[in-house]
């Protein structure tokens, strides 16, 4: 069984001229959305980092001499930001000393680093 699509020659024309700029369209939608993505991606990484150093630069002297009112005021202030969900401070054999919020969903990705 033979299949054949007689098309006119303005409907060859037009598909001639539409697909490439069809194509040349996806692909440059995706490369935008991926190029956006990897941007907010990027974003959040440099912000949640700068406020990681901030709470534990801030948190050493609480931390000392174990004054937990202000440890829970530092928590307090790195949690008011909107991306922000949890916080914890751990020691050096990554016990937790303190936490606000909401604990993470998946602990595996508590020490990852880029």
């Amino acid at each position: 069984m033979k299949l054949s699509v007689q098309l006119s020659v303005s409907n060859k024309l037009f598909w001639a001229l539409f697909t490439p700029a069809f194509v040349v369209s996806l692909l440059a939608c995706f490369f935008l959305l991926s190029s956006r993505f990897s941007d907010l991606d990027k974003n959040l990484y440099e912000r949640t980092e700068h406020i990681t150093e901030q709470v534990a630069t801030t948190s050493e002297y609480a931390i000392v001499f174990s004054d937990e009112r202000m440890i829970h005021r530092i928590l307090q202030t790195a949690l008011s930001h909107e991306d922000i969900s949890s916080v914890q401070i751990f020691d050096s054999e990554q016990q937790i000393i303190a936490e606000l919020g909401k604990p993470p969903l998946f602990k595996a990705m508590l020490f990852q680093t880029k």
